[in-house]
C-alpha cells in the first residue's frame, strides 16, 4: 500500500520520508559480548519499535502497543543510508 500511494499511505506516511519496512543484511563484525550471531550470518530488522512503557508492553503484549512506531512509516526506513 505504500508503493501504491493508496489512501492509507496517504494519510499514515508523512512526506518526505525514506522507505522501506522489510529489511535483512549480513552480519559483517561485532562486539565481544555478542554471543548469538556469526559473522556473515543472515539476519532480519523487526519494523514495528514499541515504546516499552505503556500498560501492553510492561505486560508483555508489545504488539497492542498503541504507540508503536513502523521502520519506514513513521520513521525513516530502510532505503536510507
Amino acid at each position: 500500500h505504500i508503493y501504491n500511494w493508496d489512501q492509507w499511505a496517504q494519510k499514515t506516511v508523512p512526506v518526505p520520508m525514506v522507505t522501506g519496512h522489510e529489511f535483512v543484511g549480513t552480519v559483517a563484525d561485532f562486539g565481544a559480548a555478542v554471543t548469538e550471531y556469526k559473522v556473515g550470518q543472515r539476519v532480519s530488522g523487526e519494523g514495528h519499535i514499541v515504546c516499552g512503557h505503556c500498560r501492553n508492553c510492561r505486560a508483555g503484549r508489545g504488539h497492542l502497543c498503541r504507540n508503536t512506531l513502523g521502520v519506514g512509516v513513521n520513521r525513516p526506513g530502510a532505503f536510507g543510508e
